[in-house]
């Protein structure tokens, strides 16, 4: 019997490559997320030379070029690294996201509607789904992404914040004031969830709430 195919967010994203390039790839993640795109990308050139279409090399070469302000060249390294795992939930959503940023929201919206179907666990994929079905006043099926985004991660502050905008949009206030709150549980400074709070106008801050938004003012 055939095993049954690993899902593509569990996958081993170094596979195929030996011990010293899974290294350089570790390396390349550090530096991207410490702020160091191009020391990433001088990193990645070893493991490209090796592996010119390894999926995850290029997906986060794609990435170091967006950190550094080229996001339109970072669009054909997704492509690219699609051909090698088509089902990729993680790709998917990266290529959804910078599409999205991009302005091309149509293929944005199916691409991380793939992303979605393909592990739905994936919150990054729900939220950029939502944020970019909000942007088009789709409002409904943006409170649908949202909520599974936050559904799947509680203390996801700018999806919570973003359903709030939402529910707020559809008229359900009292639902929209307690998503606000639950943001500004999570993240007591967040400054997008308090104007959203302040600005329902018929939701009253309580006396500790209005304290708080003093204290954070000054």
């Amino acid at each position: 019997m055939k095993p049954p195919a690993r899902s593509p967010l569990l996958r081993d994203r170094l596979a195929g490559l030996p011990a010293p390039a899974r290294q350089s790839m570790q390396q390349a993640l550090a530096q991207l997320n410490q702020g160091a795109p191009q020391r990433a990308a001088a990193t990645l050139a070893s493991v490209l030379a090796f592996a010119p279409e390894h999926p995850e090399a290029l997906r986060l070469l794609a990435l170091a070029r967006y950190q550094t302000g080229q996001p339109r060249e970072a669009v054909p390294l997704l492509r690219r690294a699609l051909q090698g795992w088509p089902d990729d939930a993680v790709l998917l959503s990266t290529l959804g996201g910078l599409l999205g940023n991009l302005g091309e929201i149509e293929e944005a919206l199916d691409v991380l509607g793939r992303a979605c179907a393909a592990q739905p666990p994936l919150v990054a994929a729900w939220f950029n789904r939502g944020r970019l079905l909000s942007a088009k006043a789709e409002v409904a099926a943006a409170r649908e992404a949202l909520q599974r985004a936050v559904e799947l991660e509680p203390g996801h502050v700018p999806a919570r914040t973003l359903l709030a905008g939402t529910l707020a949009a559809l008229g359900e206030t009292a639902a929209a004031a307690s998503e606000y709150r639950r943001a500004i549980a999570h993240e007591p400074a967040a400054a997008q969830a308090w104007l959203g709070l302040v600005n329902l106008k018929t939701v009253r801050l309580d006396a500790s709430e209005s304290e708080q938004l003093a204290r954070l003012h000054a």
